[in-house]
């Protein structure tokens, strides 16, 4: 209350101030050389339909997970979301985290970019065996969803090394290496996780 008391008590005495001026200052062009507050950064604004449903204010809902397993920190979960009484309206996806001693993150897949993922995940696995042993430029094949998960295939140019890296990105970034089977479990976590999206 004694914060409020004297922000009210500065407001007041600065309209006082501006009505009472003596004429003898109006013409006063001093520039005023006070500094501006800093502007404080825009609030993230959610990226996918999970994501801005899950922070809807005032609003009582639903959440009916499944976990599809943990791969090498890589937390899968899919996820659907709904109202009470509102069951045939759900928003699906997979909620995937990972975390470290110092920070943690989570990612949001809406439902609808499954099935390109599945995709690309497929066909990186196909570069596994295609790039292997090659003696060439370096290669790299990337897929990005809206919500903030990277995952990279890359093959060095002595064709000593290819891995999958998974980035999960949500204002700080925590990644993971992945070899071909840790690889093949992540994707088969996916695959599983729409099939029961699918059904949902």
């Amino acid at each position: 209350m004694r914060n409020i008391f004297h922000a009210t008590t500065a407001i007041v005495t600065t309209l006082v101030a501006l009505i009472f001026i003596p004429a003898s200052f109006a013409d006063d062009t001093t520039t005023n050389t006070t500094t501006p507050p800093a502007s404080q950064p825009a609030p993230r604004q959610p990226q996918t339909k999970l994501e801005g449903f899950m922070g809807s204010k005032g609003t009582l809902y639903i959440r009916d997970i499944v976990e599809c397993g943990t791969i090498d920190a890589v937390t899968v979960e899919a996820v659907t979301l709904y109202k009470p009484g509102h069951e045939e309206e759900k928003t699906r996806g997979f909620i995937l985290s990972a975390s470290n001693a110092f920070s943690a993150v989570t990612v949001y897949v809406d439902y609808d970019e499954g099935t390109s993922l599945i995709q690309a995940l497929t066909y990186m696995q196909g570069l596994s065996a295609k790039w292997r042993g090659l003696n060439q430029n370096y290669k790299e094949a990337d897929y990005l969803t809206t919500g903030g998960l990277k995952v990279m295939f890359y093959h060095t140019a002595d064709g000593k090394h290819q891995d999958a890296k998974v980035y999960l990105t949500d204002g700080v970034t925590l990644n993971t290496d992945m070899k071909d089977t840790e690889f093949a479990a992540f994707k088969d976590m996916i695959v599983a996780g729409e099939a029961w999206l699918d059904k949902q």
